[in-house]
């Protein structure tokens, strides 16, 4: 379990009630994780919302296989940063995988139990899910970038004139 005072260092919980935080801490679960091990896999069950307290995890996307680089990294996410936000919205399914880039200690709070928390919290809710929002927007656009990036690599890739021989 985390405290509530870990949980404070988070954007996502600064400035809440002290009951709120405290209820928050109490659901709360610890984990530590080795650099390489998959969190989270794209497509699977989102249950937990994760706060990263220590490492970095890289956030990926699989592409179709054709592609050159069928797994792309979307953009790292560091120790005070939040991921699996898909936990708390429907349908409830992670968009991405997460990947330890290091060694790792996470936070997990269940998606229905921080929800059911804010539900009976409402101005502390209302912060929590408008940060959330923000979260959410800014891994969109991060996703968005990254594709755009990937998808002008590949037509690069497959419009350069061939090579003849001299």
């Amino acid at each position: 379990m985390a405290t509530a005072d870990t949980l404070k260092k988070f954007a996502l919980f600064q400035g809440l009630s002290d009951k709120v935080v405290g209820k928050v801490a109490a659901a709360s679960s610890t984990t530590s994780h080795q650099a390489g091990k998959l969190l989270f896999r794209e497509g699977d069950k989102a249950e937990e919302i994760c706060l990263l307290v220590k490492g970095r995890i890289a956030v990926e996307r699989q592409l179709p296989l054709a592609w050159p680089n069928p797994v792309v990294s979307i953009y790292t996410v560091a120790a005070g940063q939040v991921l699996g936000w898909s936990a708390v919205v429907q349908p409830g399914l992670r968009t991405a995988s997460a990947k330890c880039l290091e060694d790792c200690e996470v936070i997990l709070i269940k998606g229905k139990d921080l929800l059911e928390i804010l539900d009976k919290n409402r101005d502390d809710g209302f912060l929590v899910m408008k940060r959330l929002a923000d979260i959410v927007a800014s891994s969109l656009a991060g996703t968005n970038d990254q594709l755009m990036r990937e998808m002008a690599m590949l037509e690069s890739y497959t419009t350069q004139a061939p090579r003849t021989p001299q």
